[in-house]
């Protein structure tokens, strides 16, 4: 499995470009999109990035089911961000 993040106001990578490249993968994956992010998780932003990556690597490398249920509100929880799970 593969995890994206990206900022939607990214001026290095287009956002749809992004999200192309998330699209074109065709094993399980998930994208969590920060609403005001740039090309760098900072600030507020850093927190929900850390708990949904940190979530992401303890279910696709231990098979750890819990942290696997915690992805969505870790994503979504703070409001900042969305979350496109296709695992």
């Amino acid at each position: 499995p593969i995890l994206f993040v990206h900022g939607k106001l990214d001026r290095t990578v287009r956002y749809a470009d992004g999200l192309a490249a998330f699209h074109a993968v065709p094993w399980p994956k998930a994208m969590m999109a920060v609403t005001k992010g740039g090309h760098v998780a900072i600030t507020k932003d850093f927190p929900p990035v850390i708990a949904t990556t940190t979530d992401f690597l303890r279910y696709a490398l231990y098979g750890d089911e819990r942290a696997r249920e915690r992805l969505r509100s870790d994503a979504t929880g703070s409001g900042r961000a969305t979350l496109i799970d296709d695992l």
